[in-house]
Parts: structure tokens; C-alpha cells; sequence
């Protein structure tokens, strides 16, 4: 896949899509080619057949970010989607990604804080020290209830996005997401949709997780 032609085909629809994200708010390379690839994917439906979790991409995604055995799976596959889009655009580039995959959303935080403390927390943005780039993965629970949760190391269910551009002033991040659906606010959806997402003031965000890459 070529990811300039992807560039050159898609910059302009970007633009129109994202609003006030502008070209600028994709300052890094690598986060500027993963989400480029994975903006590729966007309105296609992944799933065979509908509401599986399955499908020959699907699977090919579980299998790249995790054991072949494990390629079958029928869990929720939008860390999956994260995963396979950062591992690739890597490999792509010729990097070593330095990234703790995982197929659940809220146990990727927990191993990428553990082992590399690359995450990034709704008040590190809020108090001015730190922002949102494209290429993060932002984490969110399913309930609010649930942060404190997911924070203190219990597992509960989650939702992962890829963000695509960040925008200050409000808070809010465009975002590239499997699993998920056209409309709504969806965690089960059969494809790959852009979306925003309010990661200051919806209550659900636990952090964001910083891939790093390494030559």
C-alpha cells in the first residue's frame, strides 16, 4: 500500500472532514502515516458476515498484533484495529515501534503505563502540559463510572481510538475507530468510521497512549 498516494488522494477530503483540524495538527511522521493509513479504511465495513467480529481483515489484524491461534477470536476488535495500523505503518517506515499491544482497550493502558509511561491524562491537556497528536491512542470506558476503575488497574470494558488531530481551544479530537458504526455512539459497530470525540468533558476518557518509535 502506498501511503503517498493515500496522502495525496485524501488530504483535501481530510480537511473537509475535520473542520477546524487543520494540515498543522499533523506534526509527526509517523503519527501523520498511521493516520493516513488508517483514514484509508474509513467507511469500509470489515465484518463477515455482519455483527461477528469476524472477517478475513479482521482476522489478519488479530493475527498481526497477536498469536495465530488468537486469529479467530470473536471479541471486540478496535484495539485490534489500533494495534495493526501502528504495527504496520512501523514496518512500513522501518522502525521499531515501542508500543504494548493488547486486545483489550483498557488492558493496552494498563501495560503501555506500566512499561513505558507514555499516557497521557484528560488533566495533563487541561492544566496546559501536555497535548493530543495524531497517532495517539486514546482509551475510553463504556461507563464514567468506570474510570476510576480502569485507572486503579481493574479491567473493565472499553473502547479505543486513533487520533487523528487534537483540537485545543475545545477539547476535541477527531478520531479514526474500529468496531464501531456511521452513527451514534457505538463500541460494536462492523466498521471504520471518522468521528470526534470530547476527551476533556466526556467523562469516559481514561488517557491517551503515546506510541514511540525507535530507528
Amino acid at each position: 500500500m502506498n501511503l503517498e498516494k493515500i496522502h495525496r488522494d485524501n488530504r483535501s477530503d481530510m480537511r473537509v472532514r475535520s473542520g477546524h483540524f487543520k494540515a498543522q495538527s499533523f506534526p509527526g511522521a509517523f503519527g501523520h502515516d498511521a493516520v493516513l493509513l488508517a483514514y484509508n479504511f474509513c467507511g469500509v465495513m470489515l465484518e463477515d458476515p455482519p455483527n461477528s467480529n469476524k472477517g478475513p481483515l479482521i482476522s489478519a489484524m488479530r493475527w498481526t498484533v497477536k498469536s495465530k491461534k488468537n486469529r479467530d477470536d470473536k471479541s471486540a476488535w478496535c484495539a485490534y484495529f489500533a494495534s495493526f495500523i501502528l504495527q504496520w505503518t512501523a514496518d512500513h517506515r522501518r522502525e521499531k515501534l515501542v508500543f504494548e499491544h493488547s486486545g483489550g482497550s483498557v488492558r493496552m493502558f494498563h501495560k503501555n503505563r506500566e512499561k513505558h509511561a507514555n499516557v497521557i491524562f484528560p488533566g495533563d491537556v487541561e492544566l496546559g502540559n501536555a497535548t493530543l497528536l495524531p497517532g495517539d491512542v486514546i482509551i475510553r470506558t463504556r461507563r464514567p463510572q468506570d474510570v476510576d476503575r480502569a485507572i486503579e488497574g481493574t479491567a473493565v470494558l472499553g473502547h479505543t481510538m486513533l487520533c487523528a488531530g487534537f483540537h485545543e481551544p475545545t477539547g476535541m479530537a477527531l478520531t479514526i475507530e474500529g468496531n464501531t458504526n456511521s452513527t451514534g455512539d457505538s463500541e460494536e459497530g462492523g466498521g471504520v468510521w471518522a468521528k470526534r470525540y470530547d476527551f476533556l468533558h466526556d467523562g469516559r476518557a481514561v488517557a491517551a497512549i503515546r506510541p514511540k518509535v525507535q530507528l
